[in-house]
């Protein structure tokens, strides 16, 4: 009686999830296929989402499992998922979640029958010659639309976009700089925030370097930017390992390819979601996805 009990439990672990998981999201009027592909590597399991009507880019997607319930994170949009895996170990019912909104998306174990068709990611983006030296072609700099606060730093083709940022944020990512070591300036460069589009004057998809280099010479066409470097000693944190291990996915991303940014919201509090990105100016050789969600503390505690 006691082995029979136990059974149903041990057999769901033991269900092998591996596959193709496909599910359909309905996001207001429109519905979009959606598809997990799910492998397991050196006994670890891995994920990848794709998009079935639109050619776009996997998304890279960890992925952990505590008997029924499986909980996946896409950290390039700061989404997440969590279901459970049903009895019949061929179906999951859970939730997608992303930038505080909450849809329901079922999936379905996918079979040679009933697989849906995973478009081909579009080709690479054509690079810009290594030694070119761009500047903006055509620039649109606007004041940002504060009921719309969530914060893009990203490429587009080779058009390079920013969203809701302010003057020392461009700075900061023009020069490569931890906010603490910018002073100075108006109080508005602190306050204000604009969007800003652009297009290179060189062909090709610019590099981190190239776009630091772009904006560099935005500064001080559009905003007359004027500043010196001084040394100066500083506060500062000392990142180590914590002994449950790493929580961040190494990058898969091309390295020389354009850091990403993004901030938004979900019922936990702010996420903050990091693609491709450093973990500082002094360790750029290694570059991270990760996200992290700030959430409101007790009266009297700190967050470190």
């Amino acid at each position: 009686m006691m082995a029979l009990a136990a059974l149903p439990g041990t057999a769901l672990q033991a269900q092998n999830i591996t596959g193709n998981w496909q599910g359909t999201l309905q996001a207001g009027q429109q519905k979009r296929r959606i598809v997990f592909k799910i492998e397991l590597e050196t006994d670890k399991l891995q994920a990848t989402l794709y998009t079935v009507d639109q050619p776009n880019p996997p998304l890279a997607t960890t992925i952990t499992r505590n008997g029924s319930t499986v909980k996946m994170t896409i950290p390039s949009i700061a989404g997440a998922y969590e279901g459970k895996l049903n009895a019949d170990g061929n179906s999951i019912t859970g939730t997608l979640s992303q930038g505080g909104a909450q849809l329901p998306l079922n999936l379905a174990r996918a079979t040679p029958g009933t697989a849906w068709a995973i478009p081909e990611p579009p080709p690479p983006p054509k690079r810009m010659a290594p030694d070119a030296n761009p500047a903006f072609e055509v620039a649109t700099i606007k004041p940002s639309d504060p009921a719309h606060p969530e914060q893009i730093i990203t490429l587009r083709g080779a058009e390079v976009i920013t969203t809701n940022v302010t003057v020392h944020a461009l700075i900061n990512l023009a020069y490569w700089l931890h906010p603490k070591q910018l002073t100075g300036g108006p109080a508005w460069t602190e306050t204000e925030k604009f969007d800003m589009a652009g297009t290179p004057d060189a062909p090709g998809q610019p590099n981190v370097d190239q776009m630091k280099v772009m904006i560099q010479k935005l500064l001080t066409d559009r905003f007359q930017l004027k500043f010196h470097f001084e040394k100066r000693e500083l506060p500062v944190y000392a990142v180590r390992l914590a002994k449950t291990g790493a929580k961040i996915t190494q990058s898969r991303d091309d390295p020389k390819g354009i850091p990403g940014w993004n901030f938004g919201r979900n019922p936990s509090g702010m996420i903050m979601a990091f693609r491709n990105s450093p973990m500082s100016p002094c360790c750029k050789t290694r570059r991270i996805d990760l996200w992290w969600t700030s959430q409101a503390l007790p009266e009297g505690t700190t967050s470190r």
